[in-house]
């Protein structure tokens, strides 16, 4: 019988110890995430704004040169 109880003893302090190290891993995650910093979200957007921009000018650049280039030929 003193065997029995040692082990559901056993088993219920592995289980604290596992919950408590759940308990502390999810704190760890949560704060490494920032669930809360909407302030990177718009710097991603404002970076991928910029970025679509650049490409834009850069296509309008590449068209002005063939346009240049065709004239030239003629």
């Amino acid at each position: 019988m003193k065997k029995n109880a040692f082990g559901i003893i056993d088993l219920l302090l592995g289980l604290l110890v596992l919950t408590a190290i759940c308990m502390l891993s999810m704190r760890t995650f949560n704060s490494s995430i920032k669930l809360n910093g909407s302030s990177d979200i718009k710097s991603v957007q404002e970076q991928v704004d910029n970025t679509v921009n650049e490409i834009e000018n850069m296509r309008l650049e590449s068209i002005k040169l063939q346009q240049k280039i065709q004239s030239e030929e003629e």
